[in-house]
């Protein structure tokens, strides 16, 4: 039976995966709205979906379907969404494998 904190880690990345799932459509339905020219997704829901567990997604949405790509702030956003969201799949893993949890 795993652990309080080995099951927190595993939601917390499955939380992770989900988001990140949720803000690559959402990259994708706004770069389709631009292109038919419609009334898109508000910046600040896509980087809301960016900051809390799609900042991989996002960075995965960027690369694909080139979109939002010239924009400062989502770069920095999205890199540093990423970055913590990598440094705690590292710290969990590096603790589950270490059998410290």
């Amino acid at each position: 039976m795993p652990s309080y904190l080995e099951l927190l880690g595993m939601i917390h990345i499955i939380y992770i995966i989900i988001g990140s799932i949720i803000s690559l459509i959402l990259y994708k339905k706004d770069k389709q709205l631009a292109k038919e020219n419609k009334e898109r997704i508000k910046e600040r829901t896509l980087l809301f979906a960016s900051v809390f567990g799609g900042g991989v997604g996002s960075l995965l949405a960027r690369t694909i379907y080139h979109h939002k790509t010239n924009k400062i702030y989502f770069s920095i956003i999205i890199y540093t969404s990423v970055f913590f969201e990598l440094i705690f799949i590292f710290i969990y893993l590096y603790f589950l494998l270490k059998g410290a949890l």
